[in-house]
């Protein structure tokens, strides 16, 4: 199935893939489009297939990254949908992995060497963006997540890239509640993509804080779509080094931006 346009439940272009010059579906979708352009005009029309046609192309996309790896993690899902024993489930947010073209383009803007540093990916869902760590030569990788069922998916996914894909052999995915989870007194990247609200992200902080007076070794903040960035602009120990205010990616629905912070002496 191909949703070429769909807005708020109308579906204007859609309909399964047809062989090419198929005069019926175009004779179907024609009126729709047409009425679709006299209610909304000709700009909302474009808006519209335009969303939808990225949409189709970034489900194409990730099946075919899913597919290559023999791994699951496109998709996404609902919090409510996942078995969570914890009081800070209605402030986390529901899993959506990151693009991997995007984690990896973020990522090139730390100039670090990786042997030296563990990576923690807070809110990690089915790991994608642990599998895609773990192909760097970090320290250690960790995956932080309270939802069980995708815990056991995430694990499931390393497994099957320790068959050669992965540069990292200290992976591992922790199920419990991000904020007691012990931040590493080593150097490390703490990745998140809008995982919690503004309370869970203040606590993590707290915690990121006592860490880093510990031994004040080197943290790198990457917040990804950084709707409470202002908890990191708040901490003295940290200093914003890098930003863009979204990362241009034709094949994704949404355009977000992304925040790095380190940690200053």
């Amino acid at each position: 199935m191909m949703c070429l346009f769909q807005d708020q439940g109308c579906s204007v272009l859609s309909g399964e893939m047809a062989p090419c010059g198929d005069k019926k579906m175009i004779e179907d979708l024609l009126p729709k489009l047409f009425r679709h352009i006299r209610t909304n005009g000709l700009n909302a029309t474009s808006d519209v297939i335009a969303k939808n046609l990225r949409h189709s192309i970034r489900s194409t996309l990730e099946e075919r990254f899913d597919h290559k790896f023999q791994i699951d993690t496109a998709g996404s899902i609902q919090l409510e949908d996942l078995t969570i024993d914890s009081d800070n489930k209605a402030r986390g947010v529901y899993y959506e992995p990151t693009p991997p073209h995007v984690f990896r383009y973020i990522l090139s803007k730390l100039d670090i060497d990786h042997r030296e540093f563990d990576f923690v990916d807070f809110g990690c869902g089915k790991g994608r963006v642990v599998f895609l760590a773990s192909q760097y030569p970090f320290r250690r990788v960790t995956g932080i997540e309270f939802a069980p069922e995708l815990v056991e998916v995430a694990k499931h996914n390393i497994e099957c890239g320790k068959s050669g894909c992965l540069n990292c052999e200290n992976v591992d995915v922790l199920c419990m509640d991000a904020t007691q989870f012990e931040i590493p007194d080593s150097k490390a990247v703490l990745y998140f993509y809008n995982p919690f609200d503004a309370m869970i992200m203040k606590a993590i902080a707290q915690n990121l804080e006592t860490s880093f007076l510990k031994n004040r070794a080197e943290k790198y903040v990457i917040y990804y779509n950084p709707q409470n960035e202002v908890v990191f602009e708040r901490l003295p120990f940290m200093k914003k080094v890098a930003s863009e205010k979204r990362v241009v990616d034709f094949a994704s629905p949404r355009f977000h931006g992304y925040s790095i912070f380190r940690t200053i002496d």
